[in-house]
């Protein structure tokens, strides 16, 4: 499956007021531990990473690959597994590295063409993310009606702690911390 979405670094209280603009947002809570060949800078180095996601209780195994230069574009391909402790020591004996946490608040809600994201994010604080449901949609217009500045497009969430931690190398530690702590 190819996703094709956007994502923007929002205050805390530009979340609340896109929060307001609709009804009906599910909440939940989400982990994503991401691993590769060469740790947080894999999906760089090598264009993907597996991901382990926990939704809930629900575990996830998943490949991610981009599709296009700026990383707006993904093939992810994704397995329901059983214990997410278990896999990660797997995934670390076959030679891939943990490179980033990315735990987070999240709540959603769909329109005909879009969903809308609004995530809070461990070490890396709150984002928006718009997704397409229907390829021939333009973001132009649900950007604007966000009020979001199309020049404030953020990074992957991934590449974004990716350079958080080379910007911030005190961070590898809560990272470290958690992983062991899981």
């Amino acid at each position: 499956m190819i996703e094709v979405e956007k994502r923007f670094k929002i205050t805390p209280e530009k979340a609340k007021e896109i929060e307001s603009r609709f009804d009906n947002w599910s909440s939940y809570k989400l982990i994503d531990l991401v691993f590769g060949p060469t740790g947080e800078t894999s999906v760089i180095t090598h264009g993907w990473i597996i991901r382990l996601r926990k939704k809930d209780e629900k575990v996830m195994l998943q490949y991610k690959e981009a599709k296009n230069k700026d990383m707006t574009e993904w093939e992810e391909l994704s397995l329901q597994i059983d214990d997410i402790k278990t896999a990660s020591v797997i995934l670390t004996k076959m030679g891939l590295t943990h490179g980033v946490v990315i735990d987070r608040l999240r709540k959603t809600v769909k329109t005909d063409k879009f969903e809308i994201v609004l995530d809070d994010i461990f070490l890396m604080g709150n984002y928006v993310e718009i997704e397409k449901l229907d390829e021939s949609q333009n973001f132009g217009d649900i950007i604007e009606f966000l009020g979001l500045d199309v020049n404030d497009e953020a990074l992957p969430y991934g590449l974004a702690m990716s350079k958080l931690l080379i910007e911030k190398p005190e961070f590898r530690k809560d990272i470290d911390k958690y992983f062991q702590n899981m």
